[in-house]
């Protein structure tokens, strides 16, 4: 706010922008402190004792509070990111545009790839059919330049079809290009360079981010990424850890209830809900270390979203069945 001389009403409808993305973040904590809480007013009440001693096994109070979690996650998975996803578009279109209105944009689609970039004069739009080298060398690219006339209208000024564009620093570099403009003969330029903010480093980078895209958008668009030769492991890696995330989430009440188990049979509340707690982060940790992996393309995304929920479940169900059945 005080970077850009932001009102505290528009300060406060970016913080509501992105509150969605950020339960998302913090639904794997809010599963597994609630369901620890549940468990240990059921200790407390004496009610989980009174149902061991009665003969019910613990797999079954344990259940309730899995599956609730499952579908919690199928939710979140199915309606709440689609609308967080959304939000969180809205969000980072009007940063964008907060920060510098002229930031060039960049969308694949099945068309190809397109990219805007506005100027003090007028703007640049690029289309290619494909891309290579992670969008610094397009293939069959059309330029088209406009120009503001005196009421800051675009107006169409040229056309240019190339062979290939490549990014360089500071300018795209446009190969064996023809040059059409209105009521002029088209002219063959052997190279066309034009001036750009983008750096070859970040052409990704200025596209729609995985966060901004929902559930359902997300593989697909991975696949055009792939196709148009774009590293699309971010996004394919961001489909796969929100399927995950049911299982996440009742990995997070098995190990409440593993904690909760323990407790009931040997006392320790404390440490054994610091236990779980310090496990909790760990999981946490682990799981965004491995999609950091997954990123990088260190691992592939499958792996590095599915690792850690399954390695936690696996684990917790082992503690469970290890203090229920000796």
């Amino acid at each position: 706010g005080d970077e850009f001389d932001v009102s505290p009403i528009r300060l406060a409808g970016f913080a509501l922008l992105r509150a969605p993305a950020l339960l998302e973040t913090t639904l794997v904590f809010a599963v597994l402190f609630g369901s620890m809480l549940a468990m240990f007013r059921l200790n407390r009440r004496s009610e989980l004792i009174v149902m061991r001693a009665s003969g019910m096994s613990a797999w079954r109070f344990i259940a309730p509070a899995v599956m609730f979690a499952f579908l919690f996650g199928v939710l979140a998975t199915t309606v709440i990111n689609p609308a967080a996803a959304r939000l969180t578009a809205e969000f980072e279109r009007q940063e964008s545009l907060l920060r510098n209105p002229m930031t060039p944009g960049i969308m694949v689609s099945e068309g190809g790839v397109w990219l805007r970039e506005g100027r003090s004069d007028g703007q640049l739009v690029l289309r290619a059919a494909e891309s290579r080298d992670g969008g610094q060398l397009l293939e069959d690219v059309t330029v088209f330049q406009y120009f503001h006339d005196r009421e800051e209208r675009p107006v169409f000024a040229r056309r240019f079809d190339a062979e290939q564009a490549e990014l360089a620093a500071g300018f795209w570099r446009l190969t064996n290009a023809w040059e059409t403009a209105p009521n002029e003969e088209p002219v063959l330029h052997a190279e066309v360079a034009f001036p750009t903010e983008l750096d070859p480093e970040e052409m990704v980078d200025r596209s729609e981010g995985p966060r901004s895209l929902n559930f359902w958008e997300l593989r697909e668009h991975a696949n055009l990424l792939r196709e148009a030769g774009f590293a699309h492991e971010p996004y394919a890696l961001r489909w796969h850890r929100l399927l995950a995330l049911p299982i996440s989430l009742a990995a997070m009440a098995v190990l409440a209830s593993a904690a909760s188990l323990g407790h009931a049979r040997r006392g320790g509340a404390f440490r054994l809900a610091a236990f779980a707690a310090i496990i909790g982060f760990a999981v946490y940790f682990s799981d965004t270390m491995l999609a950091s992996l997954g990123s990088a393309r260190v691992l592939q995304p499958a792996a590095a979203a599915w690792a850690a929920p399954a390695f936690t479940l696996l684990a917790g169900l082992f503690v469970v069945a290890s203090v229920e059945d000796g």
